[in-house]
């Protein structure tokens, strides 16, 4: 049998890693838990531990949040009895792969990274600002810019360090439904096994 209890989606923030979470969700009896929900909940609690400002220079950095996430994880993973014998999804931007090398590369786990190192920070911009309810329509338009560019850059950075500790990572630059498809992929073909949690004749939305 399949030894996976955990998929983590992590990457950068606007790459579909809640949208992959739902489309797992779709097909996969799973409980699907949205840490950034959680951590800003947290932040708001107890802003001398959470709070800290973040460099605009497209590289990884530490986040405090890490330890909530990593711990979120591992202590659910110990929860048992038949009502927790299911699958979890855990989307998160928070999580480095090095801490994900460092915590999470279990038999029980499978992580993989979305980004955007490709995409035109203009362009992508525009596709963000489609979204209604997108959090950049509180930003100014150099402000908005400026994040969209620290995040094409951090994407590259993550997919180097995914290269580097043997992470897969889906770069979502372009077709975006094409590579929500093949992330998708992944994460089923790493399921393969795990049969008695395929919903019974549930349609794969992303053959």
């Amino acid at each position: 049998m399949n030894d996976i209890k955990n998929i983590v989606i992590s990457g950068i923030c606007r790459s579909g890693k809640s949208t992959l979470a739902n489309r797992i969700f779709q097909r996969i009896k799973c409980s699907v838990i949205h840490c950034d929900a959680l951590c800003e909940r947290l932040k708001e609690t107890y802003p001398e531990t959470f709070d800290s400002e973040h460099r605009l220079d497209g590289t990884i950095q530490a986040d405090k949040r890490e330890i909530v996430v990593i711990r979120l994880i591992q202590t659910m993973g110990q929860t048992t009895g038949e009502r927790f014998d299911h699958l979890r999804v855990y989307d998160t931007t928070v999580l480095t792969p090095e801490t994900v090398a460092s915590h999470l590369m279990t038999p029980d786990n499978f992580v993989l990274y979305l980004g955007y190192p490709n995409a035109n920070p203009r362009e992508k911009l525009d596709i963000v600002r489609s979204d209604p309810g997108c959090w950049l329509h509180g930003s100014t338009e150099d402000r908005a810019l400026e994040l969209i560019t620290h995040f094409v850059s951090y994407s590259a950075c993550l997919q180097e360090a995914c290269a580097r500790y043997n992470i897969p990572f889906v770069d979502m630059s372009y077709d975006f439904e094409e590579a929500i498809s093949r992330a998708y992929n992944l994460v089923t073909g790493a399921l393969v096994n795990r049969v008695e949690d395929i919903a019974a004749g549930a349609p794969n939305p992303h053959p």
